[in-house]
């Protein structure tokens, strides 16, 4: 807790993944290695603006389609 800036920075001690949230509700998170998220439902994204995304080398989507009878 950072009580001067108002913020909120959690981070493991050698700094190579840390998450770091500010007074004015924005939200920073870094991993030196990869970021995994995974749900046994739904994951929802929702923007009242723009949603971006940048890759470095590829995007991969796999949808697997299940047909309900």
């Amino acid at each position: 807790l950072h009580n001067s800036e108002d913020l909120i920075y959690i981070a493991n001690s050698r700094g190579t993944a840390w998450i770091e949230l500010s007074s004015d509700g924005k939200i920073d998170i870094h991993a030196q290695d990869s970021i995994s998220i995974m749900t046994d439902t739904d994951l929802n994204f929702t923007a009242e603006r723009d949603i971006n995304m940048e890759a470095g080398r590829n995007v991969n989507v796999k949808i697997t389609c299940k047909i309900k009878v």
